[in-house]
């Protein structure tokens, strides 16, 4: 899905504030479309996505919407990032991992379903300047095999759980950005999916990607189920960052 007209013009209207615990104030001045140099004003944007594209060729520029995330959580502890389906999850959260890069942090891994381990690893590879990409994936045996000292790690988060103490012992002294791509899977925090990034995640940078919540264009307010997802998305970052980051 191309991006419309409208979420070029006005990026900053691409995530929701209330997922990022900005007041309801603020989040009013974001609805009323203010230009996007006054979220300055009460939401400090870094350089990120300016200092990523200097410093690597990504392989697409970034859409303003695009920049503006990374500008504004790139250089927080944890994010969650909710485009709708086709504008551009994957690269946003690619260049806030390269940001994360030029501050010193060694690996980024990133858990996703199986069927997008392709499509990640292709992705990353059109980037020259990232020279090792791996896919952990196969029998335990042929995973005991496969190094983790790479720039960007793949598996999907079931393999993350079945060799946790292994990445866990051999990262616990490195800096890394964990991404988690369609973060639904880890909503439910009794789940070992919720727990085993919960433990990996202590002192280390995370971003967790989820789908936007779509409904019909005449549509004036959401399904259950929509508003569900929505509260259990918020939830779940805000549980993370207080368990995670407490007196950090």
């Amino acid at each position: 899905m191309t991006p419309t007209t409208e979420q070029l013009e006005h990026g900053h209207l691409r995530f929701s504030p209330k997922q990022h615990f900005v007041s309801a104030e603020e989040y009013k001045r974001l609805l009323n479309k203010l230009p996007a140099e006054e979220i300055v004003d009460y939401y400090p944007l870094s350089n990120a996505a300016e200092l990523v594209e200097k410093q690597f060729s990504i392989p697409f520029p970034l859409y303003p919407y695009q920049s503006t995330w990374v500008n504004a959580f790139a250089d927080k502890p944890a994010a969650g990032m909710y485009f709708e389906v086709g504008t551009g999850k994957s690269l946003t959260a690619l260049a806030a991992s390269l940001y994360h890069k030029l501050q010193g942090y060694e690996t980024t891994i990133i858990l996703m379903p199986p069927i997008l381990l392709t499509q990640w690893e292709e992705t990353i590879k059109l980037i020259p300047e990232i020279k090792r990409v791996q896919i952990y994936a196969g029998t335990p045996d042929e995973r005991n095999r496969i190094s983790l000292d790479a720039d960007y790690l793949l598996m999907s988060i079931e393999v993350f759980k079945n060799d946790f103490k292994r990445l866990f012992d051999f990262f616990l002294d490195k800096k890394v950005t964990l991404i988690v791509d369609e973060a639904t899977s880890m909503k439910n925090i009794a789940t070992g999916n919720y727990k085993a990034v919960k433990a990996f995640l202590t002192g280390q940078s995370a971003l967790f990607l989820n789908h936007k919540a779509k409904t019909k264009r005449k549509q004036s307010t959401k399904t259950s189920a929509q508003k569900q997802d929505s509260t259990e998305s918020i939830n779940l970052l805000q549980q993370l960052l207080k368990d995670t980051y407490r007196g950090s």
